[in-house]
């Protein structure tokens, strides 16, 4: 879609101020500044948005350095917004221009999440009325509300379950973990419990030992460590050690685990 232009005005988007003509239904915006500011190829980008549904584009006259007249490729502000949420930030060569763009699209990306999400987004603009403005919060608020008590009613007995097993005294093999586990849906299996175990940094390998428990984890009560002996077939005795998780630990890494599925 193109549109026509008459005057030049100074539009201010996130702390900037960028050189713009007043079109029939708004403003546009030159691109190759925007480009030349940020490092990215600016002919690429006109392809780009040629190519797009969504994009508004026009041609708005500049003067250049010469002070010769040229025309000069342009999008609106609607597109400006959409256009910088999609950029890859990776070709953005200016750090604090990178910087500046990536915290944009994180702007953009949660605004998104609570339009689609809850069917709002706050946000004080021109001509919003107090009235206004304290709807579309409560409308926020109550989406929130609600889903957070969803969350906390399927919380609530695979938390009753984890504070049981607090108040147990015993200690059990870190392997009854992994039934643990199956009671929040979790079928993780002892092998892969092990080694989410050992990559987490809560156990590590020390010697012919496979499954020694940090000392952190042990002087907060999570683990514990029973030493023993056998004697073998030939009448030599070994000494043995073995790591047990407590009530404490089995609740703590039961609720990790959970948060992390």
């Amino acid at each position: 879609m193109e549109q026509t232009m008459n005057e030049t005005v100074a539009v201010s988007f996130h702390g900037c101020e960028l050189l713009a003509r007043k079109a029939d239904t708004g403003y546009l915006v030159a691109l190759k500044p925007i480009c030349r500011n940020i490092g990215i190829e600016y002919s690429g980008q006109v392809q780009r948005l040629k190519r797009q549904p969504w994009a508004t584009v026009g041609i708005i006259p500049t003067v250049g350095a010469d002070g010769r007249d040229r025309d000069m490729f342009a999008i609106d502000r609607k597109t400006l917004t959409m256009w910088l949420a999609t950029i890859d930030t990776n070709r953005v060569k200016d750090p604090s221009a990178r910087d500046l763009i990536v915290m944009y699209q994180k702007e953009c990306a949660e605004a998104l999440d609570e339009y689609f999400a809850y069917g709002a987004v706050v946000r004080a603009a021109p001509g919003d009325s107090d009235d206004l403005l304290i709807a579309r919060a409560l409308l926020a608020a109550k989406r929130k509300i609600e889903e957070r008590d969803r969350q906390l009613a399927e919380q609530r007995p695979k938390v009753e379950f984890a504070d049981s097993i607090t108040a147990s005294p015993d200690s059990v093999p870190i392997a009854a973990l992994a039934h643990d586990l199956e009671q929040y849906g979790i079928r993780m299996g002892r092998n892969r419990l092990f080694t989410w175990l050992r990559d987490n940094g809560y156990l590590y390998k020390s010697g012919m030992l496979r499954n020694e428990p940090k000392q952190k984890y042990v002087e907060n009560g999570w683990f514990q460590v029973q030493t023993g002996s056998y004697t073998d077939k030939e009448g030599i005795a070994h000494a043995t050690r073995t790591t047990r998780l407590t009530g404490k630990g089995r609740a703590a890494l039961t609720r990790i685990l959970a948060a992390a599925d």
